[in-house]
């Protein structure tokens, strides 16, 4: 839902800062504040420029690393 008004020009940026949404809190996207669950990684790839972009860690805590397939 968070990303509906974005489709067709969707960009790693966004698809991040909805990884790190907390809305809905215990059961949100990003958990690190959750016991039940932890995220520990969070995973955008644009295949068709070749990138993939990691995060180790919370996403809304921690910066992506951009590789060059």
């Amino acid at each position: 839902q968070m990303l509906r008004e974005h489709r067709g020009r969707l960009t790693a940026q966004l698809a991040f800062n909805a990884l790190a949404d907390h809305d809905g809190y215990p059961v949100s996207i990003c958990r690190h504040q959750s016991a039940a669950a932890t995220t520990s990684a969070a995973i955008v790839a644009e295949p068709t420029r070749r990138r993939l972009h990691v995060c180790r860690g919370a996403p809304c805590q921690n910066w992506s690393q951009t590789y060059c397939l």
